[in-house]
């Protein structure tokens, strides 16, 4: 439902590990941590058949603030001899704890590569898919474990024979891929459908597809319904919202973000046959500790312009305007039918504080909020950091400024050092002040 304007704009893009150095010291733990920054690699976008097939790439800093990669994860697609199955990853998924799972290729995927938070140098890879069944990314998440376990759901369409008792319909089963390998047994194993209770979902990066789903029976519930043929089941997310909603025909939905505390889900919109699905202008939030729901409003009839951070839900401000074509700052492709200004927002779910950051560039983003309040945001080829200070932003500090940059989504702090990365710096970075490269306009407020 997206548009490719935000990811169109970079041309060779790759994973970074970055060092927080001095000037972010005062962020650190106790302990030394490293800024790890996973992104797409290079691309060919010369061959109109393979126009995007990306790969990702890990990186660290050695002592002269220099590259140092740490190894591939999934190799770039290659025009010239294109897989089977597809080429690049398919999607990446941070159960927000201690993984993120990468699974590739990106047609048909089989393989997924787990990075573990705690040693990302280390390669960790796991065939799932051996007989290569259609993977449907709307059933494609994280369910929480025991202690610190994490699982991989994905559900599999195999083909089913067109006879009775089941001449018609789909065909569907669960798979659970275990981010640890377990004292006895698989990691691989065909999973309970019950498993989705605990999904875990942090959202999507810009240009990323949507998790759908809808409303009925009182829950909301996914997409797919577990099963074979006419015998099937539904397969409930979480509850229904105790306030009306107009929604679309089906109740349709597009789920934003999960973890154990909260569920966020934005009703989609539609006021004609032919008109395009809109994103309601507020957030369905369910606070699952104290189990009540609220409206958060928002300026975006986007929906899958968000992620969550513990209690801080993430937003790009996304505007359709059916019909026209608008002109977003920083954008080298042209018009889009949506409208980006630049504006990035912090919600809190929990005690209400927004904050606002006008960036003035169409592609920017929140990478990540951490527990102690510091936030890493990119804007087109740089990426910042801030600290929220009560009901303010700190002022930004620049990490980096790279051509490589836009093609970062995904970030994370770990103790590991890789070999030759410089591990406790004593000065500043030699990158240049933040306002060398233009202001970003930081903007709080409290949502009343």
């Amino acid at each position: 439902m997206r548009t490719s304007t935000l990811r169109l704009v970079a041309t060779a893009v790759a994973a970074l590990v970055l060092l927080l150095a001095a000037p972010l010291a005062s962020f650190a733990q106790t302990k030394p941590e490293h800024l790890y920054l996973l992104g797409e690699t290079a691309l060919d976008k010369g061959d109109a058949r393979f126009p995007w097939t990306p790969g990702l790439d890990l990186y660290a800093v050695d002592p002269s603030h220099n590259l140092k990669l740490v190894r591939e994860i999934v190799p770039a697609g290659d025009p010239a001899h294109p897989g089977d199955y597809g080429d690049g990853f398919y999607a990446v998924r941070d159960d927000t704890d201690s993984k993120i799972y990468v699974t590739y290729p990106n047609i048909i995927p089989s393989v997924l590569s787990v990075i573990h938070k705690s040693t990302p140098m280390v390669e960790d890879e796991v065939e799932f898919n051996p007989d290569h069944f259609v993977v449907l990314n709307t059933d494609f998440g994280i369910a929480a474990g025991d202690g610190r376990q994490s699982y991989l759901l994905c559900t599999f369409l195999p083909p089913i024979p067109n006879r009775d008792p089941y001449p018609k319909g789909i065909s569907s089963y669960l798979v659970s891929v275990a981010g640890d390998a377990p004292a006895k047994g698989s990691r691989v194993r065909q999973a309970d459908w019950t498993m989705f209770s605990s999904f875990r979902y942090q959202g999507e990066p810009p240009g990323q597809s949507d998790i759908l789903g809808y409303i009925k029976g009182g829950h909301v519930r996914s997409q797919v319904q577990a099963g074979v043929g006419p015998y099937t089941l539904p397969v409930d997310l979480d509850f229904e919202p105790p306030f009306s909603l107009d929604t679309s025909p089906g109740n349709i939905c597009v789920i934003v973000a999960a973890n154990s505390r909260w569920f966020a889900f934005v009703p989609l919109l539609r006021r004609d046959r032919t008109g395009p699905y809109v994103g309601a202008p507020f957030v369905c939030i369910h606070d699952r500790k104290l189990n009540t729901w609220k409206k958060l409003e928002s300026a975006s009839t986007v929906a899958n312009t968000r992620r969550i951070f513990g209690s801080w839900l993430a937003t790009i401000i996304e505007v359709w305007v059916p019909g026209e074509f608008a002109e977003n700052p920083g954008t080298e492709n042209g018009p889009s039918n949506t409208s980006i200004p630049g504006i990035l927002v912090l919600d809190n779910l929990e005690d209400g504080r927004r904050i606002v950051l006008n960036t003035g560039q169409a592609d920017s983003e929140i990478l990540a909020v951490r527990d102690d309040g510091l936030v890493a945001y990119r804007v087109n080829d740089s990426i910042f950091a801030a600290q929220i200070e009560g009901n303010e932003l700190g002022k930004p500090t620049l990490i980096v400024n790279d051509d490589e940059v836009p093609g970062i989504h995904w970030v994370f702090w770990s103790p590991a050092v890789s070999d030759g990365e410089l591990s406790n710096p004593e000065g500043p970075s030699t990158a240049p002040p933040a306002e060398a490269y233009g202001s970003v306009t930081v903007d709080v407020r409290r949502e009343q």
